[in-house]
């Protein structure tokens, strides 16, 4: 069985390329992952806000409820993107600072053996579509397979 890892955003087009990566997965049983990534410092910012309440319920915000977040958000994305899913998926995630997102793609893509990158790109004028994100340029660099890139 063949394996895609897709970048989900949650943005629109990110939303777009996760209905489209889906319709490619049904039809030639492809397994995928949905990928996302939490910033480090959005992590801290969720931790700090949750600490006070940890202080009153004895509770607290790690790394692993992080994940389960994205987990969680990713399950949404799928269930608000189709009915009932016709093809498998794996949910992953990462706290990642946003300098390193391109290497945790590429390594999450390769941890899975992944043949293929799904990745959405910001929107840009025409000439500046020339010129990718750093993120999406440096997949495309360095990755050593196919890639999906939607441009919003």
């Amino acid at each position: 069985m063949e394996r895609a890892l897709v970048v989900v955003d949650g943005t629109d087009q990110g939303d777009r390329l996760l209905r489209k990566a889906g319709a490619i997965a049904a039809g030639v049983g492809t397994k995928l992952f949905l990928f996302a990534t939490v910033d480090p410092d959005e992590f801290d910012e969720t931790r700090a806000t949750l600490d006070v309440i940890a202080d009153v319920e004895n509770t607290s915000y790690s790394e692993r409820d992080a994940l389960q977040s994205i987990h969680t958000r990713l399950e949404q994305a799928v269930a608000e993107t189709f009915e009932e899913p016709t093809f498998e998926y794996e949910t992953i995630g990462s706290v990642t600072d946003p300098d390193d997102r391109a290497s945790r793609i590429i390594a999450a893509a390769e941890e899975y053996d992944c043949e293929h990158v799904f990745i959405s790109g910001r929107s840009r004028s025409p000439t500046g579509k020339a010129l990718f994100g750093d993120t999406v340029q440096s997949v495309l660099l360095n990755f050593d397979g196919d890639i999906t890139v939607r441009l919003g």
